[in-house]
């Protein structure tokens, strides 16, 4: 087992101890050994820390995955992804989502991640893949379920990836969120993710956050700037005109995504993609 993976004993004995992942069998004489399904946990958890994920999460990770899943990311890995086009690798992901097959959408996400990081991924990749994702459910090729399968697992690879960038984590610095009634936060963890790849770490506030919250947040907290997504056509209403009156003068206010429409708001700089937003928090 040591030889086969190039993972040294101690190590595999600290995994087993540490995080209870090791052998699962026994033998008639109360030995343990490793079965298929075990090395290819154990094996995942060793790629998983080659990406710079923490040994913590990554056994998290591979404990929380079925005997399936982690020898079709496994496999996945051994298939090549990486000498797919940015075309291909969204043809794959279209076929994985509409066959809700969510390992291989897992092993899709993750590789190009890795692979283009997270703007050139997003722009050439991950973003054009939910479009069609989502035009295939609008023209009723696809069920719902398979849009909301695929936003889940690229969630979830996103999160992992932004973990793995160990980006410091100051008190308030940079919040994210979704507009009030829009429940849209995909782009929020994508931001997130590229920023922790530009070493920034950033609290992520999440969907339908509401203009009163906001104002909280920014009497309290004091951050230096505040990103809002809005997805859904926003329109001018008093809550929003009293949330930025609320914000210090040293917090910048950032919004971004179509429903902002082209009408101005005080004291609020737009952006128009995913590079642009990062250039703009980081203040470059």
């Amino acid at each position: 087992m040591s030889d086969q993976l190039g993972i040294a004993q101690a190590t595999l004995r600290t995994w087993e101890r540490r995080y209870a992942l090791g052998p699962t069998l026994r033998t008639a004489g109360g030995h343990r050994r490793y079965t298929a399904h075990d090395i290819e946990r154990v094996d995942y958890m060793r790629r998983l820390l080659k990406r710079g994920v923490t040994p913590r999460e990554a056994a998290r990770v591979a404990h929380d995955l079925d005997t399936d899943e982690v020898a079709a990311l496994v496999a996945g890995d051994q298939r090549g992804d990486a000498q797919l086009s940015p075309r291909q690798t969204v043809d794959a992901i279209l076929t994985a989502a509409t066959e809700i097959n969510t390992s291989r959408l897992t092993s899709l996400f993750g590789g190009v991640l890795r692979r283009d990081g997270v703007i050139a991924a997003w722009n050439s990749v991950l973003a054009p893949a939910l479009i069609r994702i989502g035009e295939q459910w609008s023209n009723g090729t696809i069920d719902v379920v398979c849009e909301h399968v695929a936003s889940e697992r690229l969630v979830g690879e996103l999160r992992l990836y932004s973990r793995a960038q160990s980006a410091p984590l100051s008190r308030s610095g940079i919040m994210l969120a979704s507009a009030e009634d829009d429940q849209h936060s995909l782009p929020i963890f994508a931001l997130e993710a590229a920023l922790a790849e530009r070493g920034t770490g950033c609290h992520v506030l999440g969907a339908r956050l509401p203009w009163s919250s906001v104002a909280v947040l920014a009497e309290r907290t004091e951050p230096d700037a505040i990103f809002v997504w809005a997805t859904l056509e926003r329109r001018t209403d008093r809550a929003l005109t009293d949330a930025v009156a609320a914000l210090p003068l040293a917090t910048r206010l950032v919004l971004g995504g179509p429903g902002w429409g082209s009408r101005a708001v005080a004291r609020a700089t737009r952006v128009s993609g995913l590079a642009d937003a990062v250039d703009c928090l980081l203040d470059e």
